[in-house]
């Protein structure tokens, strides 16, 4: 997202699950990127953010580190938070980067779409 940023983006908030990972971001956005928000959260529970916080959620292989929830729970019973709740504003804008093939990702984002916000799917 740091491009994003340097193309005249910056309300930006980075979210990863590793303490780490925030810690080491903000540090190398500091002084460049001073704007981006960093918050460390797990992507399947998001109550740090209200409803309709964003204008877009670009997932950056999130869904393929939860894909394996699909055999844990049917369905993904535990899916992303970020496709559960209306963190996205209408019209709703959620880029997905996945190393799956669009026939194994889709149907994983259509069933959280689904599951919780009945009304925004669309084919």
């Amino acid at each position: 997202m740091s491009e994003a940023y340097d193309d005249g983006y910056e309300d930006i908030t980075g979210v990863d699950i590793v303490p780490a990972v925030v810690d080491a971001m903000k540090q190398l956005n500091a002084s460049r990127r001073p704007g981006i928000k960093y918050e460390v959260a797990d992507a399947r529970e998001l109550s740090v953010f209200s409803d309709g916080s964003f204008d877009v959620v670009f997932d950056k292989s999130t869904l393929d580190a939860l894909k394996h929830l699909q055999f844990v729970t049917p369905l993904f019973q535990m899916p992303i938070d970020a496709l559960g709740k209306s963190l996205l504003l209408e019209p709703q804008v959620y880029l997905c980067v996945s190393l799956n093939v669009p026939e194994e990702a889709q149907p994983a984002i259509d069933t959280c779409i689904e599951l919780y916000n009945p009304k925004s799917l669309t084919a």
